[in-house]
């Protein structure tokens, strides 16, 4: 077998589903939801990934970006940004 493409990809699912994928098996046999109220209640009744999520303000990253753009331009905005940035809190 090589390397999987694009479309080939659901013809090799379905031939691990005939020979008898053993991921396939254990989600038949093992009742995994009934291990979730568990999980949830050792982790404090929220998952891992609630309490890590960092919010992202796209605005304010797209013009960070700007601003780093201009640090190294030599363009009339460049210079003066490079003018201003020592009197405003940036670095």
């Amino acid at each position: 077998m090589g390397q999987p493409g694009f479309f080939d990809l659901d013809e090799r699912y379905e031939s691990l589903s005939k020979c008898g994928d053993p991921l396939e098996v254990l989600a038949k046999e093992i009742p995994w939801e009934s291990f979730r109220y568990p999980i949830v209640l050792l982790a404090g009744g929220r998952s891992k990934g609630e309490k890590n999520r960092r919010v992202i303000n796209r605005a304010a990253q797209a013009l960070r970006m700007a601003a780093n753009s201009l640090k190294n331009s030599n363009s009339y905005l460049g210079g003066f940004f490079r003018r201003l940035r020592p009197r405003v809190l940036w670095s």
